[in-house]
């Protein structure tokens, strides 16, 4: 066969596969990046993106989200919120008063904590060097000279403050905190007084953000989503299509106008007309969510207990009742690679059943995730990476694969599991 031929076959060949593989859709499953709760995702000005958790976990991704690169923080204490004023200079506020501050986009951290005990969940602002730090019992502190020193300015209220958002409108002097009990306090002299603001719910409130036109959201257990419209003054509620908790809320980059919530139970929920309507998505977890970013009107990510780390890459699907089959599947499935053929990237999915235990003696049934290893080999029968080799949950995962030290060819990818096996090839072609 003369070299025009082949490469004559080579192109047919491609063509042929591409006509079949598919484009992936809805919400996945990135395994693998860690097993510690994750409780918050951000995106700086630099298009990194950010993850904070337990045990002082602090993770960058350069790639939308696909892989992580950790953080060493000098902490165990469980960080609960990031906060990214400019591409260099970072904020992290946690447990047992813990502030973290850096100034050289995360390589290196410092403790500059207020004096305090409490345990903090939010820490907020939009200015460079200025930042609120909010939590337990009414708890808040201020500072305008990053962290090196701060002042007390508590909330006037015992309840818990879970959440912040500041400034409103542009002006820096403005911020609100929320939390349980559904207590709302504005600010307009940078924290030195507070006035309590009607949200109209008795739900914690767990998270505030912006939507379109300004306009703000909180969101908090049971499924409650008020919204307001004159920068926190007054407060509505909006019909929800969940009585989950709801633990996180953001805006599309993109266009602030789509929205997304999460929560308890692998819960997502959307609205694209800036929170008039909003309609439930199916996720592949039944683990609470807490925190969800949205990037752009496509892409987003939540994440939670246990380090479970979703993503989609189209807005997350169609609403649930098209695939509710993938939070708990009923078999093991292998599909396509995609793109087919690829050079040097492409994704593998598959899904993993859930399995039940029997009953133990009081009746209550467990559950049990599957081992799996994903191998991929060449023409040969020569192995040549092994993707995944761990236990995972029930549900439906992405693998990306870089075959950038591999050469030009045919190669096969195998899921095995107890009971289960399947090999399906893919192209490399360079």
């Amino acid at each position: 066969m003369n070299l025009k031929i082949a490469l004559l076959f080579k192109t047919f060949l491609a063509l042929l596969l591409f006509s079949t593989s598919f484009a992936q859709t809805g919400w996945y499953i990135i395994p693998g990046i860690t097993s510690e709760t994750l409780y918050d995702l951000n995106i700086g000005p630099a298009n990194f993106y950010w993850m904070i958790g337990s045990n002082g976990t602090v993770f960058r991704s350069s790639d939308a989200g696909e892989s992580w690169e950790n953080f060493q923080t000098g902490t165990d204490k469980d960080l609960k919120q990031l906060h990214q004023p400019t591409s260099s200079q970072l904020w992290v506020a946690g447990d047992s008063g813990i502030v973290l501050v850096s100034t050289n986009g995360g390589t290196n951290w410092n403790l500059r904590s207020p004096v305090t005990s409490s345990n903090f969940r939010s820490i907020f602002s939009r200015g460079s060097g200025v930042a609120y730090v909010v939590g337990d019992s009414g708890s808040c502190f201020y500072s305008d000279d990053l962290g090196l020193s701060w002042e007390s300015r508590t909330v006037p209220t015992n309840e818990n403050l879970n959440c912040g958002i500041g400034p409103v409108s542009g002006t820096s002097t403005i911020a609100l905190v929320g939390g349980t009990g559904g207590v709302i306090f504005k600010t307009t002299d940078s924290g030195v007084n507070w006035i309590q603001k009607n949200s109209g719910i008795s739900e914690n409130i767990n998270a505030f953000g912006f939507g379109g036109g300004g306009q703000l959201f909180a969101a908090g257990n049971n499924g409650a989503i008020i919204f307001s419209s004159d920068a926190g003054e007054s407060w509505s509620s909006v019909s929800s299509p969940t009585s989950q908790d709801l633990y996180s809320i953001d805006a599309s980059r993109q266009n602030s106008n789509w929205i997304i919530a999460s929560g308890s139970g692998g819960i997502i929920i959307k609205s694209t007309d800036n929170g008039t309507n909003w309609f439930v998505q199916s996720t592949p977890t039944n683990e609470n969510l807490y925190c969800a970013l949205a990037a752009s009107n496509s892409e987003h990510l939540a994440g939670g207990n246990n380090g479970i780390l979703l993503k989609t890459t189209d807005g997350g699907g169609d609403p649930v009742s098209v695939e509710a089959d993938e939070i708990n599947p009923a078999n093991f499935k292998l599909m396509q690679n995609y793109p087919n053929p690829f050079n040097p990237t492409t994704k593998i999915i598959f899904t993993i059943p859930l399995v039940t235990l029997s009953p133990d003696q009081n009746g209550i049934n467990s559950v049990e995730g599957s081992f799996v290893t994903l191998k991929v080999y060449d023409v040969l029968g020569n192995e040549v990476a092994t993707l995944v080799d761990e236990k995972l949950t029930a549900g439906k995962y992405q693998i990306n694969f870089d075959a950038s030290n591999l050469s030009t060819g045919m190669y096969f990818y195998k899921l095995t599991s107890v009971n289960f096996r399947e090999t399906k090839k893919m192209i490399l072609v360079k």
